[in-house]
């Protein structure tokens, strides 16, 4: 597909084709941080609920900021697209305790209990 739309100078190269895939995978990282920090936007609704998520994303960039020429010196642009990854996946998880703390509070359950059926809702499948 890739000598079809760029051409066979870059559908040869083995690493074009390598980082294409790697970026496949963190559209769908990217996916699932969005939906789960619109959900943080919608039901933030104090200056603290907003500064927790700012330090989760100053945390987090200071994660990626470190990890990111590591893994750019060892894997080449693939480990760049694998640093984002693992970034969304981080700001994913902040956003999932954020909802299990919300739904734990407005159901009045213990916060594994509702961490546990967010995750079932989430993925019914395994």
């Amino acid at each position: 597909l890739l000598n079809i739309l760029a051409g066979e100078k870059w559908g040869n190269n083995r690493e074009a084709v390598d980082v294409l895939s790697a970026f496949c995978v963190y559209t769908a990282f990217m996916a699932w941080n969005g939906t789960t920090e619109a959900f943080v936007y919608a039901l933030a609704n104090s200056g603290s609920d907003i500064g927790q998520l700012s330090f989760v994303h100053t945390t987090v960039g200071g994660v990626f900021a470190l990890s990111a020429p590591l893994a750019v010196g060892r894997f080449g642009t693939v480990g760049l697209v694998a640093v984002n990854c693992f970034a969304m996946f981080l700001r994913s998880l902040f956003s999932l305790y954020y909802a299990a703390m919300y739904f734990s509070k407005r159901d009045n359950q213990p916060l594994m209990e509702s961490l546990a059926r967010l995750l079932s809702h989430m993925f019914p499948h395994l």
